[in-house]
């Protein structure tokens, strides 16, 4: 049942996205797909600032943007990529995919879409995978509709905390009720658990689906299961009250 669960969690097609937050100096690159999250490099380079000689300021930024393209290639050649997003401040950005386009593979160049964040940190990442402009690829890509069911969570939880329920016992509590609208389990809740453990989320998972819930399994290796694990690794959101 679990398996079943687990599998069906999955999309049945990968989506992989590859995301550039950038600002001057400073860029985090992530490779994202329907299974997971990871930050492949971060790059930083001194940029001189524009009071100094002009022509350090252009070496510097020309090899920082060469730094960026040489990790997206060689990620470009080892996986199916069917995005190339870039975020940041400014038009770092845009100048940086400038340079990049003189030596991309022409076809690569459609997939390119900019978006505008605060940084060149991870925590631009998040934000972008927040941002309404990609709400047009959540039924491909998995971490879309996770990102939103999280801030759902914490939208509920801040408008009303008793519509939301945490932990085993509550969530339990809950799932007997029948009042579970919306399940989320992290990974973690199941992979290596006792013997007891996985037949009370078992029991948990058959009620909800009894109710007409929705279940959805995270995994730990994206930034969205490892948000689910800080809030409780088990969380519900209800249909009212009790």
């Amino acid at each position: 049942e679990l398996k079943r669960l687990k599998e069906s969690s999955k999309f049945e097609n990968n989506f992989i996205i590859l995301l550039v937050a950038i600002e001057t100096g400073l860029a985090t690159i992530a490779l994202i797909t329907n299974f997971s999250h990871k930050r492949i490099a971060t790059i930083k380079t001194h940029i001189p600032g524009k009071r100094y000689q002009q022509t350090y300021r252009n070496t510097a930024l020309l090899e920082f943007y060469e730094g960026i393209g040489k990790v997206l290639k060689e990620n470009l050649k080892m996986h199916d990529v069917n995005l190339i997003i870039l975020c940041g401040p400014g038009n770092t950005k845009d100048k940086f995919v400038d340079n990049l386009k003189k030596t991309l593979d022409p076809m690569y160049s459609t997939r390119i879409e900019m978006y505008h964040a605060s940084s060149g940190t991870e925590s631009a990442i998040i934000e972008t995978l927040k941002s309404k402009k990609l709400a047009k690829l959540k039924k491909e890509v998995k971490i879309l509709q996770e990102t939103e069911l999280l801030e759902s969570v914490m939208t509920q939880f801040a408008l009303d905390a008793d519509l939301i329920v945490i932990g085993l016992d509550e969530v339990s509590s809950a799932s007997e009720r029948g009042a579970i609208k919306h399940l989320l389990i992290a990974d973690v809740m199941i992979r290596g658990a006792s013997k007891d453990h996985k037949l009370k989320i078992e029991e948990i998972i058959t009620n909800v689906e009894n109710g007409g819930g929705e279940i959805n399994i995270m995994s730990t290796e994206n930034l969205t299961g490892e948000q689910l694990v800080d809030l409780g690794s088990l969380v519900g959101i209800l249909r009212y009250k009790f």
